[in-house]
């Protein structure tokens, strides 16, 4: 019965709200939301990837849905956070008064979803927030964040309250979401104490949804009522885009500027040309928590705590052969896979949840495409951007390029394409390459473009193919044939291009031989020093990048090459 709730008892998109809850781990996040939805406490300590509920309302008449995001509160999954920040519409940020630190992570949590918010270029540029300073219970001896502290910083903030709470003795938990609606101009009805609560075939919820009456006389019971589902999935994609787009268009009369431009378009300035990427399709990879297995049948991450549709269509197919350990991921966006926002944010989540994965040991990074490996970086995610989505899209090929190659899998590139700049990183970023031999190409040859390559591209190179080669090959933008590139050292094997995935899969044959303890402390011992060195200075390269690539110089550098691509079409 539970999944034919939201279609027995739909709320219209003015009504449909995303509460996310964040904060560092142990601060108390999942025990507050069991709080609210089931007046439930556990002292048992689980670490949380990604809970998903619902809870549905009939107030005065209407209905309410409620979608509630309990979120990791470590950092291995930086994807699936950034999505978290752009799809809610109120959030919850949760620190423990017996840690400062997660105070400090607080403060900083506020910063990053304004910002993720401006760089989607959202109506909402602050969206209802409250703090809570959890386990307020424990001993004055241990506490370490000041009440007063955290009052006058949140006193400075707009649309943003404060309440010290404990899920433990559950005080203030009911005043929490009272605050958190109120601010948000929700039905304070919606708070825990202020409406009953039902369960899924009470007659009272069966009745009220449906409009009619089961009491005696005629009577109907006008008090509001609430319900969880108790198997709650996340929307499909496409129901999530219409309602976002229901929202925006709401709020666009409601303001009276019709310039304003959908939710959906947001993230997609040149729409135009590609009709089928809209901002929503960055949120696709993180409602999809299957796989698609060898055969055809679909099959679980094995990851706790998460429920999901089945996958639409989207720019990274993941197919898991749970026999082997091993899974293939490929870049699915013709025509040449070009890396935009949309892709690398679907890498990221597609590497995340797979690391996760403890029955998967290999990855094979392949091309959906035929005759591409990938293309390189979105061109026109550069040219005539702004600075915030400019900083956006890099800060998403921080995080793909550190998820692949931080990665505890055996990683191997299946090149069976052209595969220039950012497709030549993907590449060398894997523990192995095998090229298909023939026409294809491979190298780092943004200076032919007038971009200098990032020095995390440098260093990835230096390690593939030494110091020397290294250097000519930069300032040339030089391009390898798959024979080139075999003897110095780019790629591994070449081979015919019918045979690269099944020579991939004999060398994974040996490499899936060693115990995988001894090879991933070899492997990240190897890589760590350039790991670091990124993660270090990942807001600095990120504003470096936005300032260079927004020079006149470099913006007329790449309208020459864009006019170009365009002569050579017609």
């Amino acid at each position: 019965m539970s999944s034919h709730l939201v279609d027995e008892c739909a709320a219209p998109p003015k009504n449909c709200f995303r509460l996310v809850v964040l904060g560092t781990a142990r601060v108390g996040k999942t025990a507050i939301v069991s709080r609210f939805l089931f007046n439930q406490y556990d002292d048992q300590y689980t670490p949380t990837i990604e809970d998903f509920h619902r809870k549905m309302y009939r107030i005065r008449g209407e209905v309410y849905r409620l979608d509630i995001l309990d979120t990791s509160g470590v950092h291995p999954f930086p994807a699936m956070r950034r999505l978290s920040f752009l799809t809610g519409d109120l959030f919850i940020l949760v620190y423990s008064v017996d840690n400062y630190e997660s105070y400090m992570e607080v403060m900083r949590l506020r910063e990053q979803i304004l910002e993720s918010k401006a760089s989607c270029k959202t109506r909402t540029a602050a969206p209802p927030m409250i703090i809570a300073g959890n386990k307020a219970d424990r001993p004055e001896s241990e506490r370490e964040v000041l009440y007063d502290e955290v009052a006058k910083w949140v006193s400075t903030v707009k649309k943003c309250a404060f309440l010290e709470t404990s899920a433990k003795k559950n005080g203030n938990i009911n005043e929490l979401f009272q605050t958190l609606f109120e601010l948000a101009k929700l039905p304070p009805e919606m708070s825990p104490s202020l409406h009953r609560r039902v369960s899924i075939g009470d007659q009272a919820w069966e009745a009220a949804k449906k409009g009619i009456s089961f009491y005696p006389r005629g009577k109907q019971d006008d008090n509001p009522l609430g319900v969880v589902s108790p198997h709650a999935r996340r929307p499909s994609l496409r129901s999530d885009l219409i309602e976002a787009e229901a929202k925006a268009e709401q709020e666009q009369r409601r303001a009276e500027k019709p310039s304003i431009p959908k939710i959906s378009s947001a993230l997609s300035p040149y729409r135009s040309q590609y009709r089928s990427c809209t901002w929503m399709s960055l949120l696709r990879q993180a409602f999809q928590g299957l796989v698609r297995p060898a055969g055809g049948q679909v099959c679980r991450l094995q990851v706790q705590h998460r429920c999901y549709n089945a996958p639409a269509a989207g720019h990274v197919q993941v197919d898991m052969n749970s026999d082997t350990g091993v899974a293939t991921v490929r870049l699915n966006r013709p025509p040449v896979n070009s890396l935009n926002l949309d892709v690398l944010t679907e890498l990221s989540i597609a590497l995340e949840k797979l690391e996760t994965d403890r029955s998967c040991r290999a990855m094979v990074l392949a091309s959906a495409v035929p005759g591409i490996f990938s293309a390189g970086l979105d061109i026109m995610e550069m040219y005539k951007s702004t600075p915030e989505r400019c900083v956006a899209f890099w800060r998403a090929l921080q995080d793909a390029w550190l998820n692949l190659y931080g990665s505890r899998l055996i990683t191997m590139a299946a090149i069976e394409g052209h595969s220039p700049a950012g497709g030549c990183l993907l590449a060398m970023s894997c523990d192995y390459r095998v090229m298909a031999d023939g026409k294809f190409q491979i190298g780092l040859n943004e200076t032919r473009l007038g971009i200098v390559a990032p020095f995390w591209f440098t260093d990835v190179m230096l390690c593939t193919i030494g110091h020397r080669e290294t250097e000519k090959a930069l300032q040339l933008g030089a391009m390898y044939s798959a024979q080139q590139a075999l003897s110095i050292g780019l790629v591994d094997k070449v081979v015919p291009a019918d045979q690269v995935m099944s020579t991939v899969q004999t060398e994974l044959k040996s490499w899936l031989q060693i115990p995988d303890a001894a090879r991933v402390i070899t492997k990240t011992s190897m890589r760590k020093q350039v790991l670091d060195r990124l993660s270090s200075q990942k807001e600095k390269d990120a504003q470096f990048f936005a300032d260079f690539i927004l020079r006149e110089s470099v913006q007329k550098s790449l309208g020459a090459y864009i006019a170009s691509l365009q002569k050579r079409k017609s």
